[in-house]
C-alpha cells in the first residue's frame, strides 16, 4: 500500500512555514512510511522523501518501500553525519524541521555542528496531530490487537490460580499474549494483588495472589506496530463489603463515561462526570491519574483524558477509559478498556468478562 497521501501532508506544513525538509524517525517514522519495518531516519522534502539507513538495514528498505511512490532508500556510510551533510548538499536543503519527542539533544547539537548553513526548525505535534484520527488500516491492526488481548484475559480469568506470584502471572501473561499472536508488547504488563493493587503502576513481585484479595492485570498486545490496552480487576470469593462497593462504583462510572462518548464531546466533560460521581461517594481523593489516554503506534499517544486540557472527539479517534480507585494500604480497583470513537457514538473493541468475584 503507498502512504504517500501521510507524507503529502508533512510537504503541506513545509510550503506553509517555508522550511525545506522535515526529519524524523522512531513511530512517526513508522506512520510516515509504515511499509518499511526495520530503524532509520525518514527526511521528507517538497519533491521527494528519504529512507536513511545504515548497512544492516539498506537491502531490506529497498524491499520493503518498493511500492511506495516517491520514497528513495539512502545507505548512509559512516560517519553519519558526512553522509546526511553530503544529502543536504545534494538535495538543495537549507533548512529542517526537527521534533524534540524523537530527536535528542545530542543528535541535535551534532546536526547544528555538522551540518554547517542548514537551519534548524523545532516543531512539534506535527505528525501527532495526524496520527489522532486512525484510518482503516490502523483501526483494523488496533482491533485485531484488542482481540488477541481479550482472548488471552479471558482464558486468565477463567483458569486463575490462586496462590500463583504476580511474577509467575506477569510471565504467563506474557507467553500467551505472544502464542496468540501479538508482537512486541506495547507494555510490561502490571499485575498487583492486595494492598499492592493501590499503586497503579505496581511492577509484578514474589508475592503470591490470594483469595479474597483483588488483583489489578492491565496488559496490552499488539498487532502491525499497533497497540491494545485492557485492565481488569479480578477476585475470588471476596467477602469485604467495601471491596464490593469501590468495583462496582469504579464499574458504575467507566460505564457512564463509555456511554456518553460521541463526536464533539470534550474529554474534560467525560473526566468531570467520572469525578463528580466520585466525589459524590467520597473517593474521589483516591482516583489518581487520568481517565484514559490515545492508544496507536504507542500505548500513550493524544488524545489525553484528564483535568488539565479538552479536546473535542471525532470519529477515528482511539481511546481508553479507565478510571480506578487505590485506597492506600488497603486495596485498588481499576477497570479499563479500549473504545472507538464512531459517527454515531463509540465501539468499544475489548470485550472481556468484567468479572470481578466469586464464590
Amino acid at each position: 500500500m503507498n502512504y504517500d497521501f501521510r507524507r503529502e501532508k508533512v510537504v503541506k506544513k513545509l510550503k506553509r512555514d517555508g522550511i525545506d525538509s522535515f526529519l524524523t524517525r522512531k513511530f512517526n517514522m513508522h506512520y510516515l512510511c509504515p511499509s518499511f519495518s526495520g530503524d532509520g531516519v525518514i527526511l521528507i522534502t517538497k519533491d521527494i522523501t528519504f529512507l536513511l539507513v545504515d548497512s544492516r538495514y539498506t537491502e531490506q528498505a529497498k524491499l520493503e518501500v518498493k511500492s511506495e511512490k516517491g520514497v528513495e532508500v539512502v545507505d548512509m556510510k559512516k560517519p553519519f553525519w558526512v553522509s546526511l551533510q553530503k544529502l543536504f548538499t545534494k538535495a538543495g536543503i537549507k533548512s529542517v524541521a526537527v521534533e524534540g519527542e524523537y530527536i535528542t539533544y545530542d543528535f541535535f547539537e551534532k546536526l547544528k555542528v555538522k551540518c554547517k548553513g542548514v537551519k534548524i526548525h523545532p516543531i512539534k505535534d506535527w505528525v501527532e496531530n495526524l496520527r489522532i484520527i486512525k484510518d482503516e488500516v490502523e483501526i483494523a491492526n488496533i482491533r485485531r490487537a484488542c482481540n488477541i488481548v481479550d482472548r488471552v484475559m479471558e482464558s486468565i480469568s477463567k483458569d486463575m490460580r490462586w496462590g500463583i506470584t504476580e511474577i509467575e502471572l506477569a510471565n504467563e501473561l506474557e507467553y500467551k499474549l505472544k502464542k496468540e499472536g501479538s508482537g512486541e508488547l506495547p507494555f510490561k504488563p502490571i499485575i498487583a494483588g492486595g494492598a499492592r493493587a493501590s499503586f497503579p503502576h505496581a511492577q509484578p513481585t514474589d508475592e503470591p495472589l490470594k483469595e479474597g484479595e483483588f488483583v489489578i492485570i492491565d496488559c496490552g498486545a499488539s498487532y502491525k506496530g499497533y497497540g491494545s490496552d485492557l485492565t481488569r480487576t479480578l477476585g475470588k470469593n471476596i467477602m469485604d463489603q467495601e471491596k464490593k462497593r469501590i468495583y462496582n462504583l469504579v464499574l458504575e462510572v467507566q460505564e457512564a463515561a463509555i456511554n456518553n462518548i460521541k463526536p464533539g464531546i470534550k474529554t474534560s466533560d467525560l473526566c468531570d462526570l467520572v469525578r463528580e460521581r466520585f466525589f459524590e461517594e467520597d473517593v474521589v481523593q483516591f482516583f489518581i491519574h487520568g481517565l484514559g489516554h490515545g492508544v496507536g503506534l504507542q500505548i500513550h499517544e493524544a488524545p489525553a483524558l484528564s483535568s488539565h486540557g479538552s479536546v473535542k472527539l471525532k470519529a477515528g479517534m482511539v481511546i481508553t477509559i479507565e478510571p480506578g480507585i487505590y485506597l492506600p494500604n488497603k486495596f485498588g480497583v481499576r477497570i479499563e478498556d479500549t473504545v472507538l470513537v464512531t459517527s454515531k457514538g463509540c465501539e468499544v473493541l475489548t470485550s472481556s468478562l468484567k468479572e470481578h468475584y466469586g464464590n
